[in-house]
């Protein structure tokens, strides 16, 4: 959100207002009044992409608050996005993260280079969101598997995606 005082009053600082469509109730957002001397900016890092959101900024001034009219935003949606594993190479554990879009069924699982399944991660429902999942190197029986190449794989929304990752022993 960026915005411009178009008052005389002098601002002791600022703070955000949101709400989405469901609730009518404003919340703040700002744990601490932005100060007024270091611009009129704020990146509302909580926000879910594919939403839409209502703020307000509230200008402290001698007496109160004074509320700016209320800015509407629909933030476009996120596509479901399986990110590269990190670190890639890796040993002894590796960190795979993606994004979820809608909530409902996903499965991640661990390949080897000849299709075989070597470990499940994820088979179950989960929330809308980012989620970091660690593997830890070993197949379903908690064996280590060898030095590699392996391929993990993200279903989820009737999509796959698909990434390469190498361990070294």
């Amino acid at each position: 959100l960026r915005w411009e005082v178009s008052s005389d009053l002098p601002v002791a600082g600022f703070n955000v207002y949101r709400t989405d469509a469901a609730t009518e109730e404003m919340s703040l957002l700002t744990a601490e009044p932005l100060p007024a001397d270091e611009g009129c900016l704020y990146e509302d890092g909580t926000a879910i992409p594919g939403r839409t959101y209502h703020y307000q900024v509230g200008a402290l001034v001698e007496g109160g608050e004074r509320w700016s009219a209320a800015l509407t935003v629909e933030l476009p949606p996120k596509p479901l996005t399986l990110h590269q594993n990190f670190p890639n190479p890796f040993n002894p554990s590796t960190t795979i993260a993606f994004f979820l879009p809608t909530g409902g069924p996903v499965a991640l699982r661990i390949y080897d280079v000849g299709g075989r399944l070597v470990r499940t991660l994820v088979d179950g429902s989960m929330p809308i969101g980012t989620h970091r999942v660690t593997w830890n190197g070993m197949n379903d029986r908690g064996a280590p598997v060898s030095s590699g190449v392996y391929y993990y794989r993200l279903r989820a929304e009737k999509k796959t995606i698909t990434k390469k990752m190498v361990i070294l022993r």
